[in-house]
């Protein structure tokens, strides 16, 4: 097969597979590495640039949670007993006093109780008051592979937040988030939470503040992309068509470098240099200036 023939993930396994140097059949153990393989790569390629051609339409949204005001009754160990019911579950938020500004997260809490389960015994010498609940940490899609931001509102267009490196964003602003109003300026990548119906893994941000009001969030993200190797129309790489064999080139540099094959070293020339020339026919075309996230979580500028 030639080169330029490759359209398909099915297109890029049977190229794989006939100069892997171990033909074998769709489903046996090489077969299984050749796809594990070639689904690396591809989304290593996917998230190493923000590739115009891997960005959706329509970008990841995220909706900002205003703080909520309540007064606390008691707190026993990690129970903490609100004065009034709460009608929708308050879980995986935080809370903290007024007076002291601790927060503690929320483990757990039943919609349209007032009993809140915290994630440690309450350590604080005030056990009552006025008191704040709110949201910093919000969990992206399942389908952002890599967000590249920045985060912009829709409500005001000139409301902009970067995302920054997670070790500069603590070394700015600690663990503390008790800044309330429109003052967020930052987020980073902090944590990831899996999706229990996909098993994938959902990115989390941080943010260095909370907000007094909602308002909507949107940022262009790379999205992820399966491939199935059937053929069909859901196996078609998020890659211009002419570019499409450097995904096969990628895989059998892995299977000849793990192989220790002397053959590895040219795959990786070859798909290098193609690299090289996707950056300048594809990356050239942005102009604005300003700050990114790279694959490493460090800033870089274009």
């Amino acid at each position: 097969m030639s080169l330029e023939n490759m359209r398909t993930g099915l297109d890029l396994f049977d190229y794989v597979m006939s100069f892997g140097g171990q033909p074998g059949g769709m489903n046996d153990d090489f077969a299984t590495t050749v796809k594990a393989a070639i689904r690396k790569e591809y989304w290593d390629l996917l998230q190493k640039h923000r590739w115009w051609w891997a960005i959706p339409q329509r970008p990841a949204t995220l909706s900002i949670v205003a703080t909520q005001g309540v007064t606390v009754s008691t707190v026993v160990g990690a129970t903490l007993t609100l004065s009034n019911v709460i009608a929708t579950s308050q879980a995986d938020k935080k809370i903290m006093l007024d007076a002291n500004l601790v927060a503690y997260r929320i483990i757990a809490h039943t919609a349209n109780t007032a009993v809140l389960t915290l994630d440690a015994d309450w350590a604080e010498s005030q056990t009552s008051g006025r008191a704040t609940i709110y949201q910093d940490e919000y969990a992206l899609s399942t389908d952002v592979l890599k967000p590249w931001g920045p985060f912009r509102s829709r409500t005001d267009a000139n409301y902009i937040i970067d995302l920054i490196p997670y070790v500069e964003f603590e070394n700015r602003f600690g663990w503390g988030r008790t800044t309330v109003g429109q003052n967020i300026s930052h987020g980073t990548l902090y944590a990831a939470q899996q999706d229990p119906a996909t098993g994938r893994m959902q990115g989390v941000i941080r943010f260095n503040a909370v907000s007094d009001r909602r308002f909507i969030l949107e940022c262009p993200y790379t999205r992820f992309h399966d491939l199935d190797f059937t053929g069909g129309v859901n196996d078609w790489p998020l890659v211009p068509e002419p570019d499409r064999w450097v995904v096969a080139e990628m895989a059998l540099w892995t299977l000849w470098r793990n192989k220790d094959n002397k053959l590895a070293d040219s795959a990786f020339i070859k798909a290098n240099k193609k690299i090289e020339d996707m950056e300048v026919q594809h990356l050239s075309i942005e102009t604005r200036a300003g700050l990114f996230a790279r694959q490493n979580h460090s800033v870089a500028a274009r």
